[in-house]
């Protein structure tokens, strides 16, 4: 087993109202993760708080041994990506160009242009689809430009909130499909909030979320 994000005793709160109460997670390299529960149960603000958007005021998260707190902030951002719900591309931007521009954010060196196309095909975009306006694009391939642009910057952690959320339920499968394969092929460890209960079958470790606190 090798743990590469462990959370201990996370607490949080937002107003001085509890989120988050005492949670203890472990993700590994190179598995699935899902933490499933019902709307209001603290998912998406536990996601956030593991990816660095949100900070916790009690408990430890450490990455790779390291405390996050004590970390580079954007290198660890760096090495992270995020998989939106609604997506989050730059809609007037070609699938191509949206990948481009995290990597020119992310400081990536090389040919970018090629690495995007790489990308873009190791998702399943078509080529004649590489250069179409992302608002052009259907749901099912706005998803797949947005996993690619979350391993743009060689991300060792995908995290993913609600990535079937606005699918159909065959693309949704598909995304759920290429998502277990970013983690048993490449190494990637996948860390999904959803309602999809699928995930429960397809995951390799499921953390159930009620009221702020892991079911144990």
């Amino acid at each position: 087993m090798e743990l590469i994000l462990v959370g201990k005793h996370i607490n949080f709160a937002y107003n001085q109202t509890p989120i988050l109460n005492d949670i203890n997670v472990q993700f590994e390299q190179g598995k699935v993760h899902a933490i499933i529960g019902p709307s209001g149960s603290g998912k998406t603000t536990l996601l956030s708080v593991l990816s660095g958007i949100s900070k916790y005021k009690e408990g430890s998260i450490e990455y790779k041994g390291e405390e996050l707190s004590k970390l580079n902030q954007s290198k660890y951002r760096k090495e992270t990506g995020i998989i939106f719900q609604n997506f989050n591309l730059i809609t007037y931007l070609s699938a191509v160009q949206n990948i481009v521009v995290a990597m020119d954010i992310g400081s990536i060196k090389g040919n970018k242009l090629e690495k995007a196309k790489a990308l873009l095909t190791q998702v399943g975009i078509k080529e004649e689809d590489w250069y179409r306006p992302a608002a052009k694009l259907s749901g099912g391939q706005q998803q797949r430009v947005a996993i690619a642009r979350a391993l743009a910057t060689d991300s060792e952690i995908i995290f993913a909130d609600e990535p079937t959320g606005n699918l159909d339920s065959k693309t949704g499968q598909e995304i759920i499909r290429l998502l277990c394969n970013l983690a048993s092929e490449h190494n990637k460890c996948v860390i999904c909030v959803t309602h999809d209960m699928r995930f429960r079958k397809k995951a390799d470790i499921v953390y159930t979320l009620s009221d702020g606190t892991i079911d144990t």
